[in-house]
């Protein structure tokens, strides 16, 4: 009989040569037999559990079996699977900011900077994550170099090893370090097998997981779920470096840069602040002082009481420490009925008329139309004497 060499086989036809003890007649036939995943790591097949079960099901049907238990080439062919992976690593780094892994994923739609994929950067020892956002795969090599760089030179990390797969980007940052004299060994996985890197690609579903829940918390439309996912994941990874867990007493951040997360400063994503903004004024009279803005995360290389937001209104992002927060969220500032103030048409036609009617200084019109009573002053000597226009409540000076 002829068996593939794999543990994780649940039904595997074995052709075997049996003698029929009626007759005996030789005939060739097929048994499926159901095989026990559960075997230990050193049986390299399930060579035991078919045989047994074989020879049981021969022994029911009174069926006599002859020849010799061996491989078999056209079930490997068709069936071969993959040899269990050791769940942990052998050779772990204990030292944080030893060896990072890094992995790529693509995103189908665009975000409001321009980038369709992320790849994610993972210390090892710390769990410290660092998303690098990229509009091509083939920007990986210039964006990689320059946070390599960054956590070498200026955070004076011991970057040694990087552990990453076989794609032709990942091989082009290769060479780009090795030209850069970084000193980093390249640790290549071996075809088909991400469980060897597999610290990162188990962070790619829990941020995305993340994010999805915080864009359903702020309510966020379609279009800016799909144009802020960016900025949302830059956020979670932020905002993980600084969880504690249960297998992680001490957060990742304060594990690798010996620095801790300043907590006070966090607002939830997604919510609506009046942001001043000086770039946007242009005149110093007229032009409002703040600016709608959703907020969406904290800048790199800010003080902790720096804050992104995104302006909807020209899709654009910008950062301020002086906000006024609403306490609201996009969709309900958004579908805020707008207060009606037609009715100041009608008072400023009133106006009109009464100036050049050339009356007295002060004079009370009221207006059919809306039912106000209008104080009219438009003399230079009312106004020495404090007076003002009251428009059915509202005062003007």
């Amino acid at each position: 009989m002829n068996v593939p060499n794999n543990k994780a086989v649940f039904f595997r036809e074995i052709r075997y040569r049996v003698e029929h003890t009626r007759d005996s007649t030789r005939i060739l036939t097929q048994i499926d037999s159901n095989v026990d995943s559960n075997l230990s790591q050193k049986n390299e097949g399930p060579r035991e559990a078919s045989e047994e079960t074989t020879k049981k099901t021969a022994k029911y049907y009174n069926i006599q079996l002859t020849g010799k238990l061996g491989n078999c080439m056209y079930c490997a062919l068709g069936k071969r699977k993959q040899r269990p992976v050791p769940n942990e690593a052998t050779n772990k780094s204990e030292k944080p900011g030893e060896r990072f892994f890094l992995d790529i994923t693509p995103v189908k739609y665009p975000s409001y900077g321009g980038s369709r994929h992320l790849a994610l950067l993972q210390d090892e020892a710390s769990n410290t994550k660092f998303p690098i956002f990229l509009r091509n795969k083939s920007d990986l090599e210039r964006e990689g170099i320059k946070l390599l760089k960054i956590l070498k030179d200026t955070y004076k990390l011991p970057v040694k090893y990087v552990r990453l797969d076989n794609a032709g980007e990942n091989k082009a940052l290769q060479d780009a370090s090795v030209q850069e004299r970084m000193g980093i060994k390249f640790e290549f996985t071996a075809p088909g097998t991400p469980q060897q890197n597999g610290a990162v690609e188990r962070a790619f579903p829990t941020i995305f997981g993340r994010l999805r829940a915080t864009f359903n918390r702020a309510q966020l439309t379609e279009d800016l779920r799909k144009g802020l996912w960016a900025e949302g994941v830059d956020t979670m990874c932020k905002i993980d470096n600084a969880l504690v867990y249960a297998n992680r007493p001490v957060p990742a951040l304060e594990k690798l840069f010996k620095i801790r997360a300043d907590l006070k400063q966090l607002r939830t994503f997604g919510e609506v602040g009046i942001f001043r903004n000086i770039a946007t004024i242009k005149d110093k009279v007229i032009d409002d002082r703040g600016t709608l803005g959703i907020f969406v995360g904290y800048p790199n290389y800010h003080p902790t009481s720096t804050y992104k937001y995104f302006n909807p209104s020209t899709r654009k992002f910008a950062s301020s420490r002086d906000v006024t927060w609403l306490n609201k969220f996009y969709a309900e500032v958004k579908n805020t009925p707008k207060e009606d103030v037609s009715w100041m048409d009608s008072i400023a036609e009133i106006l009109d008329e009464e100036i050049a009617s050339e009356n007295d200084p002060i004079n009370i019109v009221e207006d059919e139309a809306t039912d106000i009573e209008i104080c009219l002053l438009y003399t230079s000597d009312a106004a020495d004497e404090g007076l003002g226009v009251d428009l059915g409540g509202r005062r003007i000076i």
